[in-house]
């Protein structure tokens, strides 16, 4: 989980290195990571969903990073 909060502190945009290190983290974690790119929407194009025990995270953003970003922070919390 460290790793986790050392990204959603930092200051930048994720890597794509990062980003799919994310991604594998959560799968280690036993819990489920979707996004989706929707071109055909005019804002909040990207979608990043965790399901944590039953329970969905879910944020719509311009950028894939923020909506990582905030579905992270909400994950983070989740799992306290």
């Amino acid at each position: 989980m460290e790793e986790i909060l050392r990204l959603i502190n930092a200051d930048r945009e994720l890597s794509d290195t990062e980003i799919l290190a994310v991604f594998d983290y959560i799968g280690k974690m036993g819990d489920i990571i979707l996004f989706k790119n929707d071109g055909l929407r005019s804002s909040g194009k990207f979608t990043v969903v965790i399901i944590h025990d039953g329970e969905a995270i879910r944020y719509d953003d311009a950028t894939l990073d923020s909506a990582l970003i905030k579905s992270l922070k909400a994950y983070v919390k989740l799992k306290e």
